[in-house]
């Protein structure tokens, strides 16, 4: 029993460096993730496994002591993150499986990659993980759709093969319902960066009168090499700005696109004007939010400065509104409406 506590509680410390580890890698090679889960089995969930499959050695027996759960956006992610695994880590091949492999064509059911891994590796040069030499670690990879087929069927039944057969065919059917969704989600991404690269060649080719205002043309706007949105706001960061990881965020380009809406801004061009007509006022509101921020060293993004240009001009009952459907800090909204008023 001390054996086994021990083993444990190496696995605990174990399960800590390896997500940290498949984190880091992820990051490391531009990979999005949804979630990454860990967990290291209790005590009495490996004793009553050893009992029911008669083992005597749990290090070397059992592969599941360690596990690490990695939910992902794209199906197509699922083999670069497998590679990636592969690439850095032991694979136990015999215990490692792709769950889909087994099915017959005309099944459907649980579909997950597993991948039982050690660290015992040539490519693993990494001192904190050398106590950990020879353990191993189940690594499941698979998307969110299929993460919640796996939990809510595992939520009704602990195995589809405990359910009556009318229920089991129900949870297949749908099996095959999220399978076909994530064959869509995928073709819609690979529709969406068509469309993106589209409006970048636009951009550069055509005039910006010609380019819709939607969230991909704005983000191929800010990512073109001479993108005038950009050149507008740059000068700002002169004020003592730093420049953010990113040109843009997500939200950001929401509220862009929330107000463009609200004002009848429907292309690229007319928002550049719209910058260009606002850009004295905006950069003496930036210089008055900044020094009332105490010049602690506030790191902006572009979409951030054409979010403030775009707010100047609005009525104060627009200004509520748009401060109900999006969250900026209570702070910085009541010093940048504190700014526009002496405007």
């Amino acid at each position: 029993m001390e054996e086994l506590e021990s083993l444990l509680s190496k696995h605990q410390d174990f399960t800590i460096q390896i997500e940290w580890l498949i984190k880091t890698l992820l990051e490391q090679n531009g990979i999005k993730y949804h979630l990454i889960e860990s967990r290291t089995k209790s005590k009495e969930s490996v004793i009553e496994k050893l009992e029911r499959k008669n083992i005597d050695d749990p290090q070397n027996d059992l592969t599941d002591l360690t596990g690490i759960r990695i939910i992902l956006f794209y199906e197509e992610d699922i083999k670069k993150v497998k590679d990636i695994i592969e690439s850095n880590f032991k694979i136990d091949i015999e215990n490692s499986e792709n769950k889909i492999d087994n099915f017959k064509n005309s099944e459907f059911g649980y579909t997950s990659t597993h991948c039982i891994i050690s660290v015992d590796h040539e490519n693993i040069k990494n001192i904190v993980l050398e106590p950990y030499l020879k353990l191993k670690a189940e690594i499941q990879i698979r998307t969110i759709l299929q993460h919640a087929w796996a939990n809510v069927s595992h939520e009704l039944f602990y195995k589809n093969s405990d359910a009556p057969k009318d229920i089991q065919r129900k949870l297949f059917r749908l099996a095959g319902l999220f399978e076909l969704a994530d064959e869509q989600f995928q073709i819609i991404k690979s529709e969406s960066q068509s469309i993106y690269n589209q409006y970048k060649s636009e951009l550069s080719t055509s005039t910006t009168e010609d380019v819709l205002l939607d969230s991909l043309s704005l983000k191929a706007e800010f990512d073109s090499t001479d993108s005038q949105l950009i050149n507008l706001v740059n000068p700002n960061f002169s004020i003592g700005f730093n420049l953010a990881d990113k040109k843009y965020y997500d939200s950001e380009i929401d509220s862009i696109l929330y107000i463009c809406n609200i004002i009848n801004i429907t292309n690229i061009q007319e928002l550049i004007d719209y910058i260009e007509s606002n850009k004295g006022n905006l950069n003496t509101v930036l210089k008055t939010i900044y020094r009332k921020s105490g010049d602690y060293g506030w790191t902006a993004s572009f979409s951030f400065f054409i979010n403030v240009g775009l707010i100047i001009n609005l009525d104060t009952e627009f200004h509520m509104e748009y401060l109900h459907n999006h969250l900026w800090s209570t702070s910085i909204w009541e010093d940048l409406m504190k700014a526009i008023s002496t405007l």
